[in-house]
Order: structure tokens, then sequence, then C-alpha cells
């Protein structure tokens, strides 16, 4: 049961560096995504089948248990000059991979583990890790206790052409997964096809939830947080589903041991 021995010091170090992070409300959805991407971690990558659904989700829980870290010591980071807070910087880009990988990576393996596209999944890879470069390497107004913007800023020359491929490399992601998506859904059975209508129906609910933040103009809730952390039990809990009896088939009767046919 290895993945829980990763999972409970997760969830122990996130106990211990909460409260810094409670003043604000993005704060508290870092602790909440933190705490269930290493529960459906360790619930899902119990199960052998399924591991590698568990361990990306388990990943991305410790991304989050590093983010709150860097909350407590007073680390900056300084390049030519320029200085910004490991916090800041960390808390601006490690969201990314956090809400990705489980949108993409995991959705690849899900509900049986197994992969079927390689190309979708080093295409996903490409994409997370474009975003990520992109966000943590793009300018950000600045607080008390460092110069204005980030210090690992990019020149134009060189973030405006990682920006496109990222971009195109998202987009071909996205198609890739919702492919792969399709294919499942279209190869399950009647009683398995539900396990693949669900993560698709939380990723409709959670685009209507981020328009009506945007539209209501909600300040301090970021508008894919509570769909990202909704979106990882989805698949946790399709993932550890009984498959194929969800629905019974009716089982038919052999002709030899029907009475009524004799």
């Amino acid at each position: 049961m290895w993945p829980w021995a990763v999972a409970l010091p997760g969830l122990a170090a996130v106990a211990v560096l909460t409260p810094p992070v409670l003043d604000y409300t993005d704060g508290v959805l870092e602790v909440v995504r933190a705490v269930v991407l290493l529960v459906a971690g360790a619930w899902v990558g119990a199960r052998p089948g399924v591991r590698p659904i568990g361990i990306i989700f388990l990943s991305c829980g410790l991304l989050g248990v590093a983010g709150l870290a860097a909350a407590w010591p007073a680390l900056d980071i300084r390049v030519r000059g320029e200085s910004a807070s490991l916090e800041s910087w960390l808390r601006h880009w490690i969201w990314v991979p956090q809400i990705l990988a489980p949108l993409l990576l995991a959705t690849l393996r899900y509900p049986d583990g197994r992969l079927r596209r390689r190309a979708a999944w080093w295409t996903s890879v490409l994409a997370i890790a474009g975003a990520s470069a992109v966000v943590g390497t793009e300018n950000w107004p600045r607080g008390p206790g460092g110069a204005d913007g980030n210090p690992l800023i990019l020149p134009l020359a060189v973030a405006e052409p990682l920006s496109l491929v990222t971009f195109l490399a998202y987009l071909a992601a996205v198609l890739l997964v919702l492919g792969s998506l399709f294919g499942r859904w279209s190869a399950a059975g009647r009683a398995d096809r539900w396990l693949v209508i669900l993560p698709l129906a939380v990723l409709l609910l959670g685009g209507a939830w981020a328009v009506l933040l945007n539209w209501a103009s909600l300040g301090g809730i970021g508008p894919w947080g509570i769909p990202s952390v909704a979106y990882v039990i989805v698949l946790a809990v399709g993932v550890r589903a009984p498959a194929g009896d969800t629905i019974p088939e009716p089982r038919a009767v052999p002709a030899e041991r029907n009475p009524r046919i004799h």
C-alpha cells in the first residue's frame, strides 16, 4: 500500500503548512485541492490496474504541498538584480499542472488505467510543460518585498513562440483527449458508458461555472478551482466503480435446463 505511505505524510504536511494561506480564498482552494489529490491518488493507486492514474493524482498533490511549503520560509528568487519571493512565483504557476494533468493525462487513462494513444499522451505532456513554462516566466504584478515583475521573465523573442507552440499543443491535446473519451464510450458496453459520461458532464458544468464567475465578477475565486477538484473526485469514483456490473445484463437460461422447453 505504498500510495498511502506517500499520501499520509503529504496530508500531515498540509495540516502543518495550512495556517499561512487561510487568509485568502484561493489559499483555501489550494489546501482543498492538495488534500483531494493526495487522498484520491492513494485511493486509486491502491488498485494495481489503475495505479498510473493514482500516481498522476499523487504527483499533483505533492506539487500542492510544495506550494504550501513555500509560504513559510522567506525565500527569494534573484536573477539579474531582480527579486521575487519563491512563494509568489510558485503560487503563480503551480496550479497549471495540478489542473491540466488530471484533465489531460488522467483522462487519457480513464477508467481502466490503460493508455491507448501514445501520441495523445506526449502531446498532453508537451502542453502541460509548455503552459507551466509560459505562466511561470510571464510578468505579474508584484506586492511589497520585491522588485516589480517576475525575475524569470523570458524575452518576447522566446516567450511568443513558446506561447504559440503551447497553445497549439494544448488545443491538439484537448481534441485527442475528447477523441479518446468518445472512443472508449463507443467501445464500452451499456453498463459502462456512464463512466465516460461522468467526466464529460463535469467538464460542461465546470465550463458553465467559469462563465458564471466571470459574468458575476466574483473576486477571490479562481474560475477553475472548484471544478478541477470536482473533476478529480469524479475520476476517482469512476475508476474505483465496479465495471460491467452496474446494469446487469439478463442471463439466458440454457435450453436443457429450462423446464418450459421440455
